[in-house]
């Protein structure tokens, strides 16, 4: 049994472990009650309802009268209900059902989950590409204790790390032959968050010079098994494609709309290029994993330049970036890079975390404005009418440093001569250091919210 535990947990040093749990809880627990996580539970909480009430098939109606309406995958919806179902049963029996914030630490512990299950498979993925133990502890610490995880992830409760687990599960399957599971995660993360596709297309990329009909067949699953998943949606559940759609991102956002060339978005036209390019190298050069976590993190900054959405859909560009730093020749630098990185996500952080409220003092709430209403300035107003210009600088500047962060990977890249002299020898001391950002930005809504 020790063994298995070992073999589960083992995968970080102890001391480096206990830290990662601590900080994840700590995190879990101060952002207990906002607004993303709390509609998830209320989601699936609401779909088990409808289920043992026999009124499934109008759960999208249910949703809407509360003005809820999901735009997630109904299978990630069922799934995300199949884990709360426990405690939705023990909470009836004891009438707590209303007690929502147990619910929502609950998916937290499925985040703290998922997130650990990816930094196992990053480990397992860098590990077959004859990436040091030291290095794998390293880039796994860095992205657990990032502002990434801890705050949009485990913090805020979005839950695109279960999806990205799934794809990292694919990528690892694929490093290690397994075709069966290669198919089948793939498949599985795109139900679960189809914004995965920008870490699996590479990977069917990678596994066309590896075996092309593996290729074919996972590439014809993904697309096929995901139409008949929106099918059978709408069949099981009125006018459920109202709120999702095959690849939402590009039905549900009409920034995307913005720059087109003969009517297509510009960003499905850069994306297709950037595949179409790493296609083409992959013919005339050696295409690797190094070649492949390039081609998802320049999908990624191009996906987010373009749309200028959300900053917690920086984890899936966090994930394969952090994994960059293992072939980086040196590694001190490319760690400072991405601590930069950090900072600037931090602040993008601020400025859309709660739609502005934390600078703009709308609704009782911002430090900033706080501090300068104390003085006779209506910094509501004032920084209510910057906001879009605020908004704009910040996310270009994020995107500007994901572009760079990549551009000097590239630039350190070596292959898999790893000098001794070159290792950060304190994993757990730079997995700390990169928790700062992550902290500083907590400290800072939170207190904002508590004046």
């Amino acid at each position: 049994m020790i063994s298995g535990i070992k073999k589960v947990f083992g995968f970080l040093p102890a001391k480096s472990f206990i830290f990662v749990v601590i900080a994840s809880i700590i995190s879990a627990v101060l952002f207990a009650h906002f607004y993303d996580v709390s509609v998830l539970a209320i989601w699936w909480r609401t779909l088990l309802d409808c289920i043992s009430e026999g009124n499934f098939s109008q759960y999208q109606h249910v949703l809407a009268s509360m003005n809820l309406e999901t735009n997630y995958p109904l299978f990630l919806n069922i799934v995300a209900s199949v884990w709360i179902l426990p405690l939705h049963i023990i909470l009836n029996i004891f009438h707590l059902e209303s007690h929502l914030w147990i619910y929502i630490l609950w998916i937290k512990v499925l985040l703290i989950i998922s997130n650990l299950g990816i930094a196992k498979a990053m480990q397992g993925i860098l590990e077959s590409s004859g990436v040091s133990k030291e290095r794998q502890i390293n880039v796994s610490l860095i992205y657990l204790l990032s502002p990434f995880v801890q705050f949009y992830s485990i913090g805020m409760g979005q839950i695109d790390a279960f999806g990205l687990l799934f794809a990292m599960l694919c990528f690892l399957s694929l490093q290690k032959g397994s075709r069966t599971g290669f198919v089948i995660y793939a498949v599985v993360s795109i139900l679960l968050k189809p914004f995965v596709v920008f870490i699996i297309v590479p990977l069917l990329i990678y596994a066309w010079f590896k075996d092309k009909k593996l290729s074919i067949i996972c590439a014809v699953s993904v697309v096929a098994v995901y139409f008949v998943h929106n099918l059978l949606s709408d069949v099981l559940i009125q006018d459920y494609s109202r709120g999702s759609k095959f690849w939402n991102m590009f039905v549900f956002y009409p920034r995307l709309m913005e720059w087109t060339v003969l009517g297509i978005p510009l960003v499905i036209i850069l994306i297709a290029l950037v595949c179409l390019f790493f296609l083409i190298w992959g013919i005339f050069r050696p295409f690797g994993v190094f070649h492949v976590l390039l081609c998802q993190t320049v999908l990624l900054v191009i996906f987010e330049a373009l749309i200028r959405q959300h900053p917690q859909w920086f984890i899936y560009f966090a994930v394969s970036a952090v994994m960059l730093m293992a072939f980086c020749n040196r590694s001190k630098i490319a760690f400072l890079l991405f601590i930069i990185l950090e900072i600037v996500y931090c602040l993008c952080g601020i400025v859309f975390f709660d739609e502005g409220n934390i600078i703009t003092s709308y609704s009782d709430a911002g430090l900033i404005g706080k501090i300068l209403d104390y003085n006779g300035f209506n910094a509501g107003e004032y920084f209510g009418s910057l906001m879009p210009d605020i908004s704009a600088i910040t996310i270009t500047l994020l995107s500007v440093m994901s572009l760079v962060y990549v551009i000097g990977a590239i630039l350190l890249h070596r292959s898999y001569d790893n000098k001794k002299e070159d290792e950060i020898t304190h994993p757990l001391l730079s997995a700390i250091i990169a928790y700062i950002p992550s902290l500083a930005l907590s400290a800072f809504v939170t207190v904002g919210y508590i004046i």
